[in-house]
């Protein structure tokens, strides 16, 4: 896998006209790591914010790691829904793209993960993606993943993790297998209790 920078601006519930701001501001700060998603409704924006950022200069696409997500409903049509955001985010590889939910709905619902994930690994061998991994994923869900034996074992599983909900034994059972943890809402959300 790739490695990937520490720090990185998330685009959920971030609104269309905002986009190129909080990039633009994101960059000026060193900011390099970009968490998109397909459901989020703003990767076009992202996608003309990053490519005014590298026809400018002021970053180079080997500086870039950028992240999608797989979403829900798209289980059946992983290349498909890739693609999609490939075209919306102007780019020819992502960085990570991810299993948003380990749960399939609409025209693939009942979807077994482990079929989807074969379809995430044939992205890596298709040059699409640099790393595949998971998001939302209990720690029995990842079991059940890695028995399957998969040929790529998720590179990382982004989950919610702050001071309020530390999701330790996860972050244990994670490392048992090799798999990193990345924490979405790491200050909490306004819900967080």
């Amino acid at each position: 896998g790739a490695d990937m920078p520490a720090l990185g601006l998330g685009t959920w519930e971030l609104a269309r006209s905002d986009v190129a701001g909080a990039v633009s501001a994101a960059l000026d700060c060193g900011i390099r790591h970009f968490d998109c998603a397909s459901i989020y409704g703003n990767e076009a924006e992202v996608g003309v914010a990053l490519s005014e950022a590298l026809a400018s200069g002021s970053v180079t696409r080997p500086e870039l790691f950028v992240t999608s997500k797989l979403w829900n409903s798209d289980h059946g049509r992983v290349r498909e829904a890739c693609l999609r955001s490939l075209r919306a985010l102007r780019l020819d590889r992502l960085d990570l793209y991810l299993v948003h939910w380990p749960v399939a709905t609409g025209p693939a619902a009942g979807a077994p993960l482990a079929e989807t994930w074969l379809q995430m690994q044939e992205l890596v061998a298709e040059g699409l993606v640099t790393s595949i991994g998971v998001s939302n994923l209990s720690a029995t869900k990842l079991a059940a993943l890695l028995a399957t034996g998969p040929a790529i074992v998720p590179a990382v599983n982004q989950v919610e993790r702050h001071p309020l909900w530390r999701n330790d034994d996860l972050v244990r059972a994670c490392g048992r297998h090799g798999v990193h943890v990345t924490a979405y809402a790491p200050l909490g959300r306004g819900d967080s209790r």
